[in-house]
């Protein structure tokens, strides 16, 4: 016998209205079930229309599961597969099926790049099949659940023409137990065009780029090491450091890639990477490029878990959603990483928040880039989390990108402007913007804590004391500022690998010129040792 909806009238007792409006909301969320199957391919024809104009390929599958952390106590005995592919080169390539999904978006404020869209996701933890035809026969339009981890799974819930707020509310009515979460958007925005320039090509296109070289990389192209005082004894440190990148796709096809080690899991939703990824290949290069190459990495020595989590459009702008992020986590801290870089931004997500504290309470490092929206931007996350290192870009004079974020939560800077990078299809060019400082310091975190650095409770939400004690030179007003954070991060004088002797970097504080070596104390954040070098201003 078919399942009724109950009456108009008894729907607008249920929302708090009566009449016209009590029937309205009825008849919008009492839908017949063809009704709700016809929305629901109508949302992914228009969702389509706006993923990055990708083309799906057909993998080579095994069987494979991954797991994440749980978002809430219910346990059912879920489980999905996953495929397994090899790319040509031998690197191993965890495929996850994970489906596609996002968020139609309004017009962004300046000051808000992640205002709520009307149509936004929400997403719940372990939904009952009993719980999920409830929320089908209310107009919800559910995902294929997704498994994060065994005995884990999601699933993506959206009520057509209705924002998020009053999606929740309905759902919170009808399933008072299902505690829903928002399903968030997270971007990685390039290096804006010149503001001055009507030129509507590609970034790739935009940028100076050219083929790969060999190196090796003259001092004026390749800055970023000499300006946070590296040396390549230190990439030694790092020897048995696990690195993670949550990113786009990772050409390990490029030169100055092929030779590193690394682990990849895909959180792609069965699509195949774009072809206009280039973002993870340049972030990977700065921290993995072999030593001969033209765009030489400070860690090749690393091993790399590699997780591709973001679709790119044809102009290089990079998107995903908090379930897949939550997936990449996961996959991560089952591989046992040490290390995770972010090198893009999103807002506030207490989901993901409550994964990176758990993975953080483990001993795992996270370093976020600061964004890219400028000055008067709000926060991005996941940098401003007090349990991440958040990293801004200066030039090789040490000014201020003029694009990035600023704010109390920027804790350190690093080389970021005009960085020579390894692009796909064998090609190098530089770049600007946060996602390329963020490596710098993933960097000196490695060499500095030789792998896992235990958490301390004593110095609990704060950042820049997951490093430790670390050197910075100070830029901008004296002290902590909301533009330079700390100052520009500096590479330790020597590291300690786990097991092994301590290994010479770079001179000891006290050699280096203009010193007025101090503590400076910020708040919550832990000492640093700040080495006075002259103030530098302006903007990039």
């Amino acid at each position: 016998m078919a399942r009724r909806g109950p009456s108009p009238g008894a729907m607008g007792r249920l929302f708090g209205t009566s009449g016209a409006v009590g029937a309205a909301m009825a008849a919008f969320l009492v839908v017949p079930e063809v009704a709700v199957a016809d929305g629901r391919v109508r949302w992914l024809e228009d969702f389509q229309r706006q993923a990055s104009q990708l083309q799906t390929s057909q993998f080579q599958t095994s069987q494979f599961q991954i797991g994440a952390h749980p978002l809430s106590g219910r346990a059912t005995e879920a489980v999905s597969a996953a495929h397994v592919a090899a790319s040509a080169d031998g690197h191993a390539v965890k495929t996850f099926e994970l489906p596609l999904a996002g968020r139609e978006r309004q017009a962004e404020a300046a000051a808000d790049p992640f205002a709520k869209a009307d149509g936004a996701e929400l997403f719940v933890t372990d939904l009952s099949l009993a719980d999920l035809e409830i929320a089908k026969l209310r107009g919800f339009v559910a995902s294929a659940p997704t498994v994060i981890r065994p005995g884990q799974e999601v699933t993506r819930l959206r009520l057509p023409g209705a924002s998020r707020d009053v999606a929740a509310t309905a759902l919170r009515t009808i399933l008072p137990s299902v505690s829903a979460m928002p399903n968030e958007i997270y971007t990685i925005v390039p290096e804006p065009a010149d503001e001055t320039s009507a030129d509507a090509r590609t970034v790739i296109e935009r940028n100076r780029m050219g083929p790969a070289v060999p190196g090796p990389c003259p001092a004026e192209a390749c800055f970023g090491p000499d300006l946070i005082a590296w040396r390549a004894a230190l990439g030694t440190c790092a020897r048995d450091v696990r690195v993670g990148i949550i990113d786009t796709s990772f050409d390990l096809t490029h030169p100055a890639l092929r030779h590193i080690t690394s682990e990849q899991g895909v959180f792609l939703g069965g699509q195949a990477p774009s072809p206009s990824d280039w973002h993870g290949t340049a972030v990977l290069s700065v921290l993995a490029g072999d030593p001969s190459s033209g765009t030489p990495g400070l860690l090749p020595e690393a091993t790399f878990l590699l997780a591709a989590a973001f679709l790119s459009d044809a102009d290089g702008n990079a998107s995903t959603d908090t379930v897949r992020v939550l997936a990449a986590l996961a996959w991560l801290d089952a591989e046992g990483v040490d290390i995770v870089n972010m090198s893009f931004s999103g807002p506030e997500d207490a989901a993901v928040a409550q994964a990176i504290s758990a993975m953080r309470k483990k001993g795992v490092l996270f370093v976020a880039a600061a964004g890219n929206m400028g000055p008067a931007a709000a926060p991005s996350y996941p940098a401003a989390y007090p349990d991440v290192i958040a990293v801004t870009a200066v030039n090789r004079d040490g000014e201020g990108y003029r694009h990035a974020n600023r704010g109390d939560y920027i804790d350190v800077s690093a080389p970021g402007v005009d960085i020579l990078l390894a692009l796909p299809g064998a090609q190098q060019g530089a770049r600007s913007g946060t996602s390329f400082s963020a490596p710098f310091v993933t960097a000196i975190a490695a060499a500095r804590a030789g792998g896992r650095l235990p958490y301390n409770a004593a110095v609990e939400g704060a950042g820049v004391a997951l490093l430790g004690d670390l050197a910075v030179r100070d830029l901008g007003p004296p002290g902590r500022d909301p533009i330079y954070g700390a100052g520009l991060a500096l590479a330790p004088d020597a590291c300690r690998p786990q097991g092994g002797e301590a290994i010479a970097g770079v001179p000891p504080a006290s050699s280096l010129p203009m010193l007025d070596a101090r503590v400076l104390e910020a708040g919550t954040r832990a000492p640093l040792t700040v080495i006075r070098a002259g103030a530098a201003g302006g903007s990039n």
